[in-house]
């Protein structure tokens, strides 16, 4: 992707650096502002790049793997309340996944009582269980004081010193510089309880380096018999289908990716998977 390095102006004629820091000659960033010229230039322009999902950037950028966790879907309610998600989180974590949140559908100029902007993505940074407590640490991309404002948020009376320094102590135990609580910067906690009561979606990028991979290609062709169409077709069988064997002593993650080769937004796609076992293909829409 190549281009100039001509770059929008606010009307005080003044560029959108991404500053770091909160004091008025902190540093200013220039390359956040490459990057989004260039993703607008493959989206068609600046306007088809105001709103949209943190998943779809996150997958644009990184060639990662999106996922979408609603909070609304019973699948994510039962994770919900099995603690499941919690743990997974922690896991993502780890190992360096990207994520981000949906806030409260509005208006992104709608500020909610406690601070957090409707209608909203933000940047999900770092989880911590203090005194038996759950935290979600998150970023307002604005950058600026516009935070939570609820307990755990920065000027809260749940923040005695020695849990501030709690907090810096896992930061650097875990590589990190501390974020300084209380600086104003769009970075703020708050309790798991709350994230899930003031946010409606979590944005999920996954990488998989050290993973084995297989690529099978093939196609949907009426002329070539294979386009059977979804599974309540008896001519699902003439679809593509692919047997895989997975071997291993203990539990083995398996996660398949299915992509067209189109930027049509009109079609729909997916897969089944079916249990052979040892039976052969799939010929119509019974099971085998």
């Amino acid at each position: 992707m190549v281009i100039d390095d001509f770059f929008p102006v606010d009307n005080m004629r003044t560029y959108p650096y991404v500053q770091i820091g909160v004091a008025p000659d902190g540093v200013k960033e220039v390359w956040p502002m490459i990057i989004e010229k260039a993703y607008a230039k493959l989206g068609g322009g600046f306007p088809a790049i105001e709103g949209g999902l943190v998943a779809d950037a996150l997958q644009a950028l990184t060639n990662g793997v999106p996922y979408i966790f609603e909070f609304s879907e019973e699948s994510t309610k039962k994770m919900i309340e099995t603690g499941e998600l919690w743990t997974k989180m922690i896991q993502w974590s780890a190992k360096e996944f990207l994520m981000g949140a949906g806030s409260k559908s509005g208006s992104d100029k709608e500020v909610s009582d406690l601070g957090i902007v409707q209608g909203h993505a933000y940047s999900v940074l770092d989880f911590f269980e203090l005194e038996g407590t759950k935290l979600v640490q998150l970023r307002n991309p604005w950058g600026d004081a516009t935070e939570w404002k609820g307990a755990w948020g920065d000027h809260s009376a749940e923040w005695t010193e020695a849990r501030k320094n709690a907090v810096y102590a896992f930061q650097e135990s875990q590589g990190y510089e501390r974020d300084i609580i209380g600086k104003g910067d769009g970075i703020f906690w708050m309790a798991y309880s709350d994230f899930l009561m003031n946010f409606d979606q979590l944005f999920l990028c996954r990488f998989f380096e050290g993973y084995e991979e297989l690529t099978f290609n093939s196609e949907w062709s009426k002329a070539r018999r294979t386009a059977g169409g979804c599974v309540n077709n008896n001519s699902v069988g003439q679809n593509p289908q692919l047997a895989v064997t997975v071997t291993g002593s203990g539990p083995v993650e398996v996660f398949c990716v299915l992509q067209a080769e189109t930027d049509r937004p009109d079609i729909c796609i997916g897969f089944t998977f079916y249990d052979l076992e040892g039976k052969g293909r799939v010929r119509d829409r019974r099971l085998p």
